[in-house]
């Protein structure tokens, strides 16, 4: 095959994003809890991320403005291997879903009652 096989694997690599249902939300004070909720969630999923120590997430604090300034935490996927396969990201991926998934369970009841 001919091109660039770094954009095929980034092109098809699957998005590795733990889906929270959204809810309607009438005040600033739901959306807050929301934030905070889904901040200790990526907080934590950092922390078993590193523990795990098979895949290597970085973690920090953007600011939105879109709705009102408030910190966001996120983590981003870091890849240092130029030479990486399809296999291994979809590796990483299913390693950070089983990961996302199971530490869901204990935030989703939280979740409910905002």
């Amino acid at each position: 095959k001919t091109g660039n096989k770094n954009n095929q694997i980034s092109s098809s690599a699957k998005l590795c994003r733990l889906q929270i249902p959204r809810k309607e939300e009438n005040s600033g004070t739901s959306k807050s809890c929301a934030v905070v909720l889904i901040n200790s969630l990526n907080i934590k999923l950092h922390k078993a991320l590193r523990g795990d120590d098979t895949t290597f997430v970085s973690r920090t604090t953007l600011e939105s403005t879109r709705y009102r300034p408030q910190n966001i935490v996120v983590l981003r996927a870091v890849l240092v291997n130029p030479l990486i396969t399809r296999d291994v990201l979809e590796e990483i991926v299913d390693t950070h879903n089983r990961i996302g998934l199971n530490m869901w369970k204990e935030f989703k009841p939280a979740f409910g009652r905002i």
